[in-house]
């Protein structure tokens, strides 16, 4: 893929904007904001030609016209991102999830929240230097998901309202980090319950993270 990334121009048209690990960050993406660094070279925004993709990259051209949840490759914990438009290409250092039960908004929910980070540092095998994690399509597969998100919508939908204003939120640097510190607590706390969790049970994972 390095072959054919390239910097985006004024005159550049149809492409697909390159991200990796580095570039992810829960629930939003960083591209353009953050330099890109793949395989010992920098880019300030880099892309992928759709043309040369499709020739050269056939499947990986599809995925890419695909939604989906791009998952962080090695971080503390696990930073997902919604490609609800098709606009990414993702390197080799992540995960792509696609799901035929929930919506991408749920997994997206679940993958970012505080009881998957708790889980994912407990799993066997995963752990590396630094407190960093690998994570990949193995660990992915293992998590939990409550089974009442697969028979009541009224949690889906509270969940996707909530995950939709943290967007939104996100994406306005006027609005302070503590109204994306509100919402997700909010989210966690749906998380919680839909785990049936007791307090001390809520309180030992807090604890824990902290």
């Amino acid at each position: 893929i390095k072959k054919i990334i390239q910097e985006l121009t004024s005159k550049t048209k149809n492409f697909k904007k390159f991200i990796n690990t580095g570039t992810i960050d829960p629930y939003v993406s960083l591209w353009g904001i953050k330099p890109t660094t793949y395989i010992k070279s920098k880019f300030t925004k880099p892309v992928v030609l759709n043309q040369k993709l499709d020739n050269l990259y056939p499947k990986r051209f599809i995925e890419a016209n695909t939604p989906k949840v791009i998952v962080a490759g090695m971080t503390k914990g696990i930073e997902a991102f919604y490609d609800e438009n098709n606009e990414y290409l993702a390197g080799k250092s992540t995960t792509i999830v696609h799901s035929e039960k929930f919506e991408l908004k749920i997994i997206l929910v679940l993958l970012n929240s505080k009881i998957t980070k708790f889980l994912a540092q407990r799993h066997k095998g995963i752990a590396l230097a630094g407190g960093y994690l690998r994570i990949g399509p193995p660990l992915i597969k293992e998590l939990l998901v409550p089974t009442k998100l697969l028979v009541d919508q009224e949690s889906n939908d509270d969940l996707i309202k909530l995950v939709q204003k943290l967007q939104i939120v996100k994406q306005d640097s006027e609005i302070h980090n503590n109204e994306c510190l509100r919402i997700e607590n909010d989210i966690d706390e749906k998380i919680f319950e839909l785990f049936e969790l007791d307090q001390n049970q809520k309180l030992m994972i807090l604890d824990q993270l902290n």
